[in-house]
């Protein structure tokens, strides 16, 4: 998660900085627009400045502009060595956007720099080594604050930082200057850091992704300034170390740092450090969510929580599976068999032989990157990165889109996976606090003529991860993309909701309709919001657009449960034994525990239609013989249970008031009989 990039140049290059500073800002940019900064080394000096708005923004601002022209402009004039310029665009997790230490660059023990990733264990590292640090603050301090630990311990930088990433658990990039070192470091565990120099020497950038550094030596101003660019991977479990003097560069694994020879790094004049605080003033202009303790959920809530359970487990329920009378389209036969079991067809699975006779052509050689995974953190497409890469033996590159609904636990667990396999994990962000607005006119616009068959509008925002595996295909080069849906997590009653009775086949996907059936959802969407005009909100383009990439373009995507079967026990102790893999706390599911939507709206299907996905999906596991039918009515019973807490959480990052709105959807009619 977020992007970091830089530039090292010496005084014949500097002419060229600014621009170069911009074109990686702009472009790396899609891995975070909530915060953005800069750090900029030079002679005896590093300038910090940082705020809580896309970097974009932040490189247009007045306040930066000006800062840049009066001092650093004037000093790289007066430089007499190489100047850094080091930057950051940050996808917040840890530690919100409005307090200046949680942005990057990080400044802490006279070590400066930028992390891209999560660190999963930093609690426990703080309390291990004894250090203060506030409770959910950034995560990246403790790589900076760890390099300082083991640089003072033993006198090697090289040995710090290896010291440090053997230490640190969770998926590391960074770029790092320490005050009294005369050297910038890149090290990653997954592969994110790409680096370009040219053949004089004088000239080397570097980026979280190959498409941005590629992108950059094409660009005008740099052609007849740094001919023959080399553009190059830190492969994972690499780090480089850049001397500031003369740009030579020296390469060594984390696990093996006694390949250099530590006497070379040895510690230089200080330099005085310079962290540009907002003005007071301009501190109201920069607002973020805040999320406030949880306090006990309301006693009504879970009252009305008890008499739904006890209403629906009244509901008559197909003899084989779970599905109720209230699915769409649900009739019972004489045995009260209904009919899906009736008209269901086992899905073929066409096996690892055919899986490696698919995957043979796509292989590269010499490490090379091969295959893209969509990759949401979830149960599933964690298994499949697990395969691919241990099964398979292939190369693959992990693609997450983050329009605000991918939970820090699914990014905790992309964080886990990808450090744990050196894989790269190449993620497009949103503008998430748009995204965000958008959900809530949406759910605010439902809650005034509620439709079941609308609410899926609520996801809608996140169909664009279609969109952006093209694009990212395009600029990899990789043709071959999976993703890790589950055949048996057939949602097909979302558009039974909206009277279209197709698509039962477990076979294919929710978006293959006919064209009939496509069109009689376009009717269906289009009458309803011409009835309410609510949805008429700004939200409104992104959505069509949602709908189009959904059900009018072509998917190019495999996925990876038609060759392998899809074994739930195996799945979760690979995850949990090999990853260990993180669930979550306030539900036994391991499914859509990454997703911040799903505990909102399965509330809503579960108090109105007195059924959620877990039934339809627990009822394809009993037809497949996966599971008997008590069990699953077991299971589902404790699944079901409303995720108050997340719930909460939902509410108060989109902007809803949580109590109201629950107590809204309690007043929509229900399709059963409460006792």
């Amino acid at each position: 998660m977020c992007g970091i990039f830089g530039v090292v140049c010496k005084s014949e290059q500097t002419n060229n900085l600014p621009k170069s500073l911009q074109f990686l800002a702009r472009l790396s940019e899609s891995r975070g627009k909530e915060a953005g900064g800069f750090m900029f080394a030079l002679n005896n000096s590093i300038h910090v400045f940082k705020r809580p708005q896309p970097v974009t923004v932040l490189l247009k601002s007045s306040e930066y502009r000006t800062y840049y022209q009066s001092t650093i402009q004037q000093k790289i004039l007066a430089s007499n060595t190489p100047v850094v310029a080091i930057g950051h665009s940050r996808l917040v997790t840890n530690g919100a956007q409005t307090v200046h230490a949680n942005n990057q660059p990080v400044a802490t023990e006279g070590v400066v720099g930028v992390h891209n990733g999560i660190i999963v264990n930093d609690q426990k590292l703080w309390k291990q080594f004894g250090w203060q640090h506030p409770d959910n603050a950034l995560d990246s301090e403790i790589i900076f604050r760890l390099s300082r630990y083991f640089l003072t311990k033993s006198g090697s930088l090289p040995d710090a930082i290896a010291c440090t990433f053997q230490t640190i658990k969770g998926s590391a990039s960074i770029a790092m200057l320490i005050d009294d070192q005369n050297y910038l470091t890149l090290a990653t565990n997954n592969g994110s850091v790409y680096t370009c120099r040219n053949d004089a020497h004088n000239f080397l950038a570097f980026a979280s992704e190959r498409y941005i550094v590629d992108k950059l030596i094409e660009q005008p101003f740099l052609n007849g300034h740094s001919p023959g660019c080399i553009i190059s991977q830190l492969v994972p479990g690499t780090a480089c170390l850049v001397n500031l003097m003369d740009l030579t560069e020296q390469h060594f694994f984390l696990n093996d740092s006694h390949s250099l020879d530590s006497t070379r790094f040895i510690p230089t004049a200080k330099r005085t450090l310079v962290d540009v605080q907002p003005a007071q003033s301009d501190s109201a202009r920069y607002k973020g969510i805040t999320i406030h303790p949880n306090g006990p959920v309301p006693k009504n809530f879970i009252t009305h929580a008890d008499k739904v359970e006890r209403a629906v487990n009244t509901l008559q329920r197909c003899t084989r599976c779970l599905l109720p009378s209230t699915m769409p389209f649900v009739d019972f036969d004489k045995d009260g068999v209904c009919r899906y079991c009736r008209t269901y067809q086992s899905v073929p699975v066409k096996g690892h032989a055919a899986f490696e006779a698919l995957v043979a052509p796509y292989r590269k050689t010499r490490h090379q990157q091969d295959v893209i995974i969509g990759y949401s953190g979830g149960r599933d497409s964690s298994y499949a990165l697990h395969y691919f890469k241990k099964v398979l033996g292939m190369q693959p590159i992990t693609y997450t889109y983050d329009w605000g609904m991918v939970t820090d636990l699914a990014r905790r667990n992309i964080s886990r996976m990808c450090a744990k396999l050196g894989v790269e994990n190449i993620l497009i962000s949103a503008d998430i606090q748009r995204k965000r607005t958008f959900i809530r006119q949406n759910i605010e616009a439902w809650l005034k003529r509620p439709h079941l068959g609308m609410v899926p509008l609520f996801m809608a925002g996140d169909k664009q991860f279609f969109h952006y595996a093209k694009v990212l295909s395009k600029r990899t080069g990789i043709d071959l993309v999976f993703y890790a849906r589950n055949v048996y997590e057939k949602t097909n009653f979302k558009t039974g909701f909206c009277g279209i009775h197709e698509n039962q086949d477990l076979n294919k996907r929710v978006y293959e309709l006919s064209l009939a059936g496509k069109m009689k959802l376009t009717y269906f969407y289009a009458r309803q919001l011409l009835t309410n005009p609510a949805y008429l909100n700004s939200s409104l383009i992104d959505t069509g657009w949602s709908f189009f990439l959904s059900f009018f373009t072509k998917h190019l995507h495999r996925q990876i449960f038609q060759y392998i079967p899809w074994n739930e026990h195996e799945i979760m102790t690979t995850l949990r034994n090999e990853y260990d893999w993180e669930t979550a706390g306030d539900t036994s599911a391991t499914w859509r525990i990454g997703d911040g939507t799903a505990a909102f709206y399965n509330y809503i299907y579960y108090v109105v239609a007195g059924f959620t996905e877990t039934d339809t999906f627990l009822s394809n596991l009993i037809r497949a013989g996966l599971i008997t039918r008590a069990a699953a009515l077991k299971r589902a019973q404790q699944e079901n249970r409303p995720r108050f807490e997340s719930i909460r959480w939902y509410c108060q990052i989109i902007g809803l008031d949580f109590e109201n709105t629950l107590r809204a959807i309690q007043q929509i009619p229900i399709m059963y009989q409460m006792g």
